[in-house]
């Protein structure tokens, strides 16, 4: 769902930091189908407001994300560079224009959330990489309706997650904090409820070092079109000071519009 790219882009890259942190983050998701399987490790690096994630490995092409590629996100101007070694090439993306974007498809696309239910349950505490961890279970289930001129979809939406999450990791749990306070709107009434309601949920379980998040789809008839089990585990944290190339983009790279192409 578009919904939750979204939401991944917002977490990996509203983050805000003043002395140099890095680690591995390795999400597998499983599926019964082929388009729902993929495995994505990445290294994330930040320093002074700028954030470098590298997918070191992508077993399957999936939007933008690709194997050896990285992107910045520079806090100081709203922007997100996708950048291609290969190739040698960046595609600068302004935040606050996707947004904008956002905004605009409000005119032709009406979301609707309806029947919101969440649940939490508090799990024994444990150990993640040596870090004292709260650990709870929590479910949402919700139907969302689309509307796109005059097609309509309509989705019933189950979601489990199991989170263990620390407020012991120096560095971490201060990104946490600032994207959890973060005030982020698509435009989109109801999705923005819905998007501030599951943030409420996560305020005081500190920041994620492991989840199990299982994820149900059904059509208004309720056949299932989509399930999946999407597990993300965040290890190997080092405190360090970066280089200010770490975070630049180099010199010779050619410039691609995000809507036109390379441009020449």
């Amino acid at each position: 769902m578009k919904k939750l790219i979204i939401l991944a882009i917002l977490f990996m890259f509203s983050l805000s930091l003043y002395s140099g942190i890095q680690w591995t983050s390795k999400i597998t998701t499983t599926g019964k189908k082929k388009r729902d399987q993929n495995q994505i490790i990445s290294t994330v690096s930040a320093q002074e407001g700028i954030v470098r994630q590298d997918f070191i490995e992508v077993k399957r092409k999936q939007g933008m994300y690709k194997k050896n590629s990285y992107w910045i996100y520079n806090s100081k101007d709203n922007m997100i560079y996708i950048v291609d070694p290969k190739k040698k090439t960046v595609t600068p993306m302004s935040m606050d224009y996707l947004l904008n974007m956002a905004h605009m498809a409000n005119k032709l696309v009406k979301i609707r959330i309806e029947d919101y239910s969440a649940k939490s349950k508090k799990l024994p505490s444990e150990k993640v990489m040596g870090y004292a961890c709260n650990h709870v279970k929590l479910i949402t289930e919700y139907k969302m309706k689309m509307k796109i001129t005059i097609i309509k979809k309509s989705f019933h939406i189950y979601e489990e997650k199991e989170i263990w999450g620390s407020r012991n990791v120096k560095g971490l749990n201060n990104l946490n904090k600032m994207f959890l306070n973060k005030n982020f709107k698509t435009g989109f009434e109801d999705l923005d409820e819905l998007i501030r309601k599951q943030m409420a949920q996560h305020k005081n379980i500190g920041f994620p070092l492991k989840t199990i998040v299982k994820q149900i789809y059904k059509n208004k008839k309720g056949k299932v079109k989509s399930e999946t089990v999407t597990t993300t585990v965040v290890e190997d944290i080092k405190i360090k000071k970066f280089p200010k190339s770490h975070f630049e983009v180099p010199a010779d790279y050619k410039t691609n519009d995000p809507l036109q192409g390379p441009q020449k």
